[in-house]
């Protein structure tokens, strides 16, 4: 995205569905070609993809998230779902295993709704240790703030309806749930009902959408809020979620060295 305007790309193949996650220029979709369903992970640069194994269970509603562990430079690919009883559980799937890993699900009464997708950042979640944890907000959170990542970082977008600012609020160390750090304040080009869809690691801009699907681009630098044409870009503004991508021409079929 450059002064307001978007470039469009298409990526054009036969499995096409809804995007699930994405993670270091990779990116998980439904697979729409097989009756039983199920996952395809993609590179859309190297169109490299291939079919991943069922999970274990199929549940009535689910959430995935993408990221990457260090220690093996393995990518490794987490379900969360809710059965039929409202059971909530996790299985994990290295990319290039053939089965997925039932692992502890978080404590009771964490989770209420699957809405928003996962972020990945600071190598979250625990992807070593596979397990999960809170961690406290700057502040009570409202309807219109979010979590979006930030340059590799968890950063928190608090959006005040009657201030009409937003702050944003950034965490670089998941062990120290009290190390947020208020960055900056929007106070310019602000509009009612503005709340934050992702943050591009690269140009350093957020994103914004309004209640008229109009979306706008803070750039963090010039700090300038600019509104995004709508040329060609219908689809966006017909979508809730976007997800960040960055073109990369790693594959999960050997291990993976990323340096953040």
């Amino acid at each position: 995205m450059t002064r307001g305007k978007i470039k469009i790309e298409e990526y054009k193949t036969t499995c096409m569905g809804k995007i699930r996650a994405s993670c270091y220029g990779l990116i998980i979709l439904n697979n729409g070609m097989k009756e039983e369903g199920g996952l395809i992970v993609m590179n859309p640069v190297t169109r490299e993809l291939s079919a991943l194994p069922l999970a274990t269970l199929f549940p009535r509603d689910e959430s995935y998230g993408l990221g990457y562990c260090k220690n093996t430079g393995k990518l490794k690919l987490v379900q969360l779902f809710r059965d039929e009883l409202n059971f909530i559980g996790c299985e994990i799937l290295i990319l290039g295993d053939n089965s997925w890993k039932m692992v502890d699900r978080p404590a009771f009464g964490l989770l209420g709704w699957f809405g928003y997708d996962p972020i990945f950042a600071i190598g979250a979640i625990r992807w070593d240790d596979n397990k999960f944890w809170v961690i406290p907000l700057p502040k009570c959170c409202g309807a219109l703030d979010r979590i979006v990542e930030m340059g590799g970082n968890l950063g928190f977008v608090d959006a005040h309806e009657v201030l009409n600012q937003i702050d944003v609020w950034i965490l670089r160390d998941l062990l120290d749930g009290e190390g947020w750090t208020k960055e900056f304040s929007i106070n310019e080009g602000i509009v009612y009902g503005m709340w934050a869809l992702c943050c591009s690691r690269i140009s350093s801009e957020i994103i914004f959408k309004d209640n008229y699907g109009q979306l706008y681009a803070y750039d963090c630098g010039l700090q300038l809020m600019r509104k995004v044409e709508k040329n060609q870009v219908k689809f966006l503004y017909d979508h809730h979620f976007l997800l960040p991508h960055v073109n990369s021409l790693i594959s999960w079929k050997m291990p993976v060295d990323v340096v953040d």
